[in-house]
Formats: structure tokens, sequence, C-alpha cells
């Protein structure tokens, strides 16, 4: 069995948009994943990154993608509007959080740092994000990055 194959048959059976750690964790429990030929330590993030390439490459293909962080993978033949996939995810990330604990972006924390900086050390501080960056090279930063 694919990974592919594996991520169909878990969101077929479990009805409700996945992100690849809970499709491999839904595998794992019901014995699926030794019906997949791998022998690689992350084997959800090879899920994963199958699943963002056949979304990228087939847009109307058979997986769909939410527009919600963290983003779930989902069965189009089993939903009808992506509107209403989207709903299902975020209900389905609020349930989440109030079982883990909250992540944040790098950069979600930068205006307290720049507010401490300011006012504690005197210091003004610019945050360069990577994304808007005019640099030609991939990758050039990672992450944002902020100077004071």
């Amino acid at each position: 069995m694919t990974f592919l194959e594996l991520a169909s048959r878990v969101l077929r059976e479990n009805r409700n948009p996945m992100t690849p750690d809970e499709i491999w964790e839904y595998a794992r429990s019901r014995g699926y994943d030794k019906d997949v030929d791998t022998h690689g330590r992350t084997p959800w993030r090879s899920i994963g990154a199958q699943l963002y390439v056949i979304t990228r490459d087939e847009p109307e293909g058979q997986f769909g993608k939410t527009d919600t962080r963290p983003v779930r993978f989902f069965l189009r033949e089993l939903f009808g509007e992506k509107e209403d996939v989207n709903a299902l995810a975020e209900q389905a990330t609020a349930n989440q959080e109030r079982l883990i604990h909250i992540e944040f972006l790098e950069r979600d924390l930068h205006p307290f740092l720049t507010y401490y900086a300011y006012w504690f050390q005197k210091c003004y501080t610019k945050t360069i994000r990577h994304a808007t960056t005019t640099r030609g090279q991939f990758a050039e930063w990672l992450h944002p990055d902020i100077v004071g």
C-alpha cells in the first residue's frame, strides 16, 4: 500500500478532514501502518509531502486541502463545497486546541518583543520577513528575523 492509498483509506473511514499526523496516528491505531512498505523514521511527513504535492499538481483531484491552520486534507468525493470543509476543519482545530497547548508562530511574538525592547531596553526594532524579501536566492531566511 502506498502513502496516498493509506491516506485515502483513513480519510474515507474517518469522514473528517485530517492533518498528516492525525492520518498516521489513526492508521497506527487501526494497524494499517503494517500494510505500508516504509522503513523511514517520519512516515507522517512522507504522507504530508505526498498530499501537498498531489493537491498542488491536481487542484481538482481526489484530495483537497483546507485553508485553515493547520492544513487538513480531505477526500473530494465525501464533501461537496469547500466552505463546508473549512467549517469542519475550523471546528476540528478548535476541539484540538482545547485538548493541547496552543502553538505560536515566531512572527506572532515579534510585537511583544518589540514592545519589551523599546520600553525596557530603549531599542528600536525592525522585523525582517523572509516572504517579502527581494533577494533572489531560495531560503535566504528561513524564519522572520528581528533586528534592533
